[in-house]
């Protein structure tokens, strides 16, 4: 089981790490060439050995340190810079100062 976690928690890594989400259970039973259920116990498992977390009554990992991919309605830019998004359709972020300007502030 040990060298199972270990691939596992390698794979979720260079997932987030390539394209910026947490891999579902079954994309990670690709990865690891194991079925389904397996890998939804391995996340679980994952899960209590790490400190990262489920959604609440989901099998969807939405932490893993040093990654949080917790969903929300934001899309979040920062310094202008925006990815999978209008400009319509975002927050706006800046990395100045603590503070900035009132117009650099995300929450007005």
């Amino acid at each position: 089981m040990t060298e199972q976690l270990d691939r596992a928690y390698a794979s979720i890594m260079s997932t987030i790490v390539e394209c910026g989400q947490i891999p579902h259970f079954t994309e990670l039973a690709n990865d690891l060439d194991v079925d389904i259920e397996t890998s939804r116990l391995l996340m679980h498992e994952l899960e209590t050995v790490t400190p990262s977390w489920m959604h609440p009554g989901t099998d969807y990992l939405a932490s893993f340190p040093p990654f949080n991919a917790q969903p929300t309605q934001y899309r979040i830019s920062v310094d202008g810079k925006i990815l999978r998004t209008s400009p319509d359709e975002m927050v706006g972020y800046t990395s100045s100062m603590v503070g900035g300007s009132l117009e650099s502030r995300p929450f007005r």
